[in-house]
């Protein structure tokens, strides 16, 4: 099967400067690692789901998020872009909220789990590049999914 060219958009917007996905947040005292993305219809997380309308696929982002400060700390995350385009993360099931509207707290050195859920088109599977930019306090870091 042939896949197609990567999305349409530019990724990066050149008059912010690109930064590590780990230093977006580091002076927040957090540690947000990347993991891993999937392709599929539906997204489930205990007794909720979450299903792509036709035509449709969700794109689910796995990260761990760590709090690297001595002392507990509410968590609140900033914007996010796939591959130039603005999609709106869907309303997250996860109990944390997920990384699209992280709102929790951590105790010291705690970390947690986060999804972000973004549904789209389902021809953006076929795309050869899928990367996404998480931009934060006039920094940007761009992460290539695939």
């Amino acid at each position: 099967a042939e896949s197609s060219p990567p999305v349409s958009g530019s990724a990066v917007d050149t008059t912010m400067p690109s930064v590590k996905l780990g230093d977006i947040y580091k002076k927040d005292g957090l540690q947000v690692t990347y993991g891993s993305y999937r392709f599929c219809r539906q997204y489930k997380s205990g007794s909720s789901q979450i299903t792509a309308k036709s035509g449709n696929v969700l794109l689910v982002v796995d990260f761990r998020v760590k709090n690297t400060r001595r002392s507990k700390r509410k968590i609140e995350l900033g914007n996010k872009k796939i591959d130039g385009n603005n999609y709106q993360p869907g309303i997250s099931i996860l109990e944390n909220m997920g990384l699209n509207y992280l709102d929790t707290t951590l105790k010291s050195g705690g970390s947690e789990e986060a999804v972000l859920i973004f549904e789209m088109s389902k021809d953006k599977k076929k795309a050869s590049q899928i990367s996404l930019t998480v931009s934060r306090g006039g920094r940007q870091a761009v992460v290539q999914l695939r």
